[in-house]
């Protein structure tokens, strides 16, 4: 005999989820879309998890790479308020090189921007320095062998090929060029550059082009940048040390933010205002402090079960979680800081913006 009070409470218990499910969805389109009224930037820390990258004694480019990626981040939000800005991970962990794009394609976002560290394979003091990489052909056999190492992440992905067909060059080089993109990418290259070649204890060695996979299929502006070489021993101490990380952030943000300066639809970010013709809608901010991001629900996490008021937030399948919001910026990084000194050293001030027809 069948149970119809049970059938009817199982489905009425499928359309509430449905229906969450749909809100949630909803949601996070309109969150994603209202965190900024400036541009949309998208970090990408090389390597992560099993992926260490290049090394130097215990100096991991996985772990340089995030911090530098976290620091450019405070920098640039200090620089461009009304921006927002994404790290393709926040932590130590393996993120396969086309789901990296991908999040930036997600997010709709104006840049995207691989950070790396090199390596050379012959005296370690013969190469120094830092370059910046657009997706192209390779010109010389030096950024074939650059393109190479960085693909190399694809063998630790399950979808991976043998290395016979990584090393073939017509599969890395990129088919469907989006030439729409390209002299974006190179101006974007150039100030990066430009500020490495002024500030860089090893200067810049340019603008280069090759097949990296992690720039692919990026639907927008992109870049790899090799912060430096962790092979040259002097390079290694100042990439592995907080002060040398921080000089790199600071060059980063100083380079994307000329870079929104002289691009069009941003132009007003840092330009004096200019008469309305039509009146606008007013746009105000507000701030909230995140304290860290994951890809398992944290409200199941006995971690944040001590803390009260705390906001989760899923956006693209990772959660991040929130604490306050906060009428001016100062309010927002006091909270910080106090965030800080309790152990969550990565926390950092989200501007939220509100706008009011």
């Amino acid at each position: 005999m069948q149970n119809y009070d049970t059938i009817a409470t199982l489905a009425i218990g499928l359309a509430f989820r449905w229906l969450l499910f749909i809100n949630l969805l909803l949601t996070d389109g309109l969150l994603a879309q209202s965190y900024a009224s400036g541009p949309v930037i998208v970090l990408d820390p090389g390597h992560g998890g099993k992926d260490i990258g290049a090394h130097h004694g215990k100096c991991l480019e996985k772990n340089i790479c995030l911090a530098i990626s976290q620091k450019t981040r405070e920098r640039i939000l200090a620089l461009m308020p009304e921006s927002a800005v994404y790290l393709t991970r926040e932590q130590d962990e393996f993120i396969p090189l086309k789901h990296r794009s991908a999040y930036a394609n997600d997010l709709n976002a104006d840049v995207f921007i691989s950070i790396h560290c090199n390596a050379f394979p012959g005296n370690p003091k013969a190469a120094r320095g830092s370059e910046t990489y657009v997706m192209g052909l390779h010109k010389t056999d030096d950024n074939l062998q650059v393109a190479l190492r960085e693909n190399e992440s694809l063998l630790l992905e399950q979808e991976a090929m043998n290395l016979q067909e990584l090393q073939t060059e017509s599969w890395i080089v990129l088919n469907h060029l989006q030439n729409q993109y390209l002299q974006q990418s190179i101006a974007l290259a150039n100030l990066v550059e430009s500020r490495f070649a002024t500030h860089h204890p090893g200067q810049s060695k340019g603008v280069k082009q090759a097949g990296f996979m992690v720039l692919h299929q990026a639907s927008m502006p992109a870049i790899l940048v090799e912060v430096g070489f962790l092979s040259h021993p002097e390079e290694s101490s100042f990439l592995c040390s907080s002060s040398g990380q921080e000089e790199i952030a600071s060059m980063l943000a100083d380079a994307i933010s000329g870079y929104f300066e002289k691009t069009p639809q941003f132009a007003t970010i840092a330009a004096a205002p200019t008469p309305q013709i039509k009146a606008a809608p007013i746009v105000s901010n507000v701030y909230k402090v995140q304290l860290g991001a994951c890809m398992q629900d944290p409200s199941e996490n006995p971690r944040w079960a001590a803390y009260q008021d705390l906001e989760f937030v899923c956006e693209n399948g990772v959660y991040k979680v929130f604490s306050g919001t906060y009428m001016d910026r100062e309010s927002a990084v006091s909270q910080r800081d106090a965030w800080r000194k309790i152990g969550f050293k990565d926390a950092f001030v989200v501007p939220i913006c509100i706008s009011q027809e």
